[in-house]
């Protein structure tokens, strides 16, 4: 795997997010602790690699239609209509566990039909930095899961989300592959899973 090693702390590249634009201690860990950290010109372990026997994959068929969007109050959920016709995976960054709009003019449950139909896969996460996304705490978030298809990110990064679908596309999998092979964790970008 990839790690982001910054102000003496080893941090899991999946896992890693940058909290301050200044200060010496610019990455944190995001929900999982750091790896290792660096004292005394020498590494100390907090958690072993899982399988130190294998080799890296590499991959370079990233597939970038893959949008990125944040719920703000009073956003019409048209603009699903337009990321579908452009883009293969959205990531909403939605509210609290996982809340979406769905009352009169701002019904994004209604615009998810439209993904779906499009084969769109569509990832549900938070704008909380922690403690992940849980779209099983309101009826809304059930209902998107079950009628829709949605996924959600859990306990992962935005960034992590997000590249995991650019590579999963650029896999050429079949729709329930991809969401299959999406909750599997990879260098601990995930601890939830699918429950």
């Amino acid at each position: 795997d990839v790690s982001v090693v910054f102000g003496g702390a080893v941090i899991a590249g999946t896992r890693a997010k940058k909290v301050h634009s200044k200060s010496c201690n610019a990455f944190d860990s995001i929900n999982f602790p750091a790896l290792a950290t660096i004292r005394n010109n020498q590494i100390v372990h907090y958690i072993k690699e899982s399988c130190p026997c294998s080799y890296p994959a590499f991959y370079t068929d990233i597939n970038p239609r893959v949008c990125l969007i944040k719920l703000i109050p009073g956003m019409d959920p048209g603009i699903l209509d337009y990321i579908g016709e452009y883009y293969r995976a959205v990531v909403v960054e939605s509210y609290g566990a996982g809340g979406l709009p769905f009352a009169h003019q701002r019904n994004f449950l209604d615009k998810l039909q439209t993904l779906k139909a499009r084969g769109c896969h569509v990832v549900v996460a938070t704008q909380a930095m922690l403690e992940g996304s849980d779209l099983g705490v309101y009826e809304v978030g059930r209902k998107a899961m079950a009628a829709y298809d949605v996924m959600q990110a859990y306990d992962m990064t935005i960034e992590a989300a997000v590249t995991k679908l650019m590579w999963l596309l650029g896999c050429s999998l079949s729709y329930d592959e991809l969401r299959r092979r999406f909750y599997m964790p990879v260098a601990q970008d995930m601890l939830a899973g699918k429950l």
